[in-house]
């Protein structure tokens, strides 16, 4: 998809018969486009299509050389709220590079990766959900920022305050939902 008028017609074309729309984001005149596309009319989510835009940029389909571009594609995802789902990771022989890609994706705020292969769906799903520690931080700083009365606090000596109590709280919504 390249621009909003795009996802306005498939939304005009399909209506109410699917839970939601997911544009393709694999070109710089998408990425350009990318907020307005994010924000249209029953888009729930994005996907970022690196083969088709390391193609345009004459990149390698890698980290690296996609950090920009995926960095500029979690904006758009974030300003609508819909999620974010990241390119296929290609090497189906490296489940390594696989789990290190999706570690990467975690961290910059992907909430998913698509898969190029099922046998690739396990290592995805271990990767991108949080971890028991992680659930574990979350629940106790969220217990005790509102024991707080929802200040901000120091917690283990990390600062808790609204913006992380956020993150803290899709943390847990997010394994509640699944």
């Amino acid at each position: 998809v390249e621009c909003e008028s795009e996802v306005e017609i498939a939304h005009n074309i399909l209506g109410d018969k699917v839970d939601g729309l997911i544009p393709l984001i694999e070109t710089v005149r998408g990425l350009r486009a990318g907020d307005a596309i994010a924000a249209s009319e029953g888009v729930t989510a994005m996907m970022f299509g690196g083969g088709d835009f390391s193609a345009e940029l004459g990149t390698k389909l890698e980290w690296e050389p996609l950090l920009a571009a995926r960095g500029g594609f979690i904006m758009c995802c974030a300003s609508a709220q819909v999620m974010a789902i990241d390119v296929p990771y290609i090497d189906m022989s490296n489940e390594a590079g696989l789990a290190e890609e999706c570690a990467k994706a975690k961290a910059m705020g992907f909430h998913a990766k698509a898969a190029i292969h099922p046998k690739q769906i396990t290592a995805i799903q271990t990767a991108m959900r949080p971890s028991e520690a992680e659930l574990v931080e979350a629940k106790e700083a969220l217990t005790a920022y509102d024991q707080a009365g929802g200040k901000a606090i120091s917690h283990n000596g990390r600062m808790l305050e609204a913006p992380v109590m956020e993150r803290y709280r899709r943390m847990i919504e997010s394994v509640q939902t699944k």
